[in-house]
């Protein structure tokens, strides 16, 4: 967890059992976290205002992701990094996890249009 290694958190998510999931897990290794219940396609994010932004399997419609991901790209502040973690469509074939269909998955084609300039493999 960020937190532990000493760095400010702020988790925004839909689901309030996964928030307090992360509050649980914070308490129980002694630190804290500011949770933010919020639908990502209505979230404000405020241009400049973090030097890290993490997104771990945040699957979202097509139509609504690459909003998202221009607002999460302009809340960087300079230098800032965004560390995105998810599944590609190739995933469907494993049967394994992720998201039901293609259209709630990532490819890196797609989020080099989505976030241009922030792509480093």
């Amino acid at each position: 967890m960020l937190a532990e290694r000493g760095y400010p958190v702020t988790a925004v998510d839909a689901s309030a059992v996964g928030l307090e999931k992360a509050r649980r897990l914070a308490a129980e290794r002694g630190v804290s976290l500011e949770t933010v219940h919020a639908d990502l396609a209505e979230h404000p994010i405020k241009p400049g205002a973090w030097a890290g932004i993490v997104s771990i399997f945040g699957h979202l419609p097509s139509g609504i992701r690459p909003a998202v991901h221009r607002r999460a790209a302009r809340g960087l502040r300079p230098g800032g990094i965004l560390l995105l973690e998810a599944y590609t469509p190739q995933q469907l074939a494993y049967g394994t996890g992720g998201p039901p269909t293609a259209e709630m998955m990532m490819d890196l084609d797609s989020l080099r249009t989505e976030l241009p300039g922030l792509i480093r493999l």
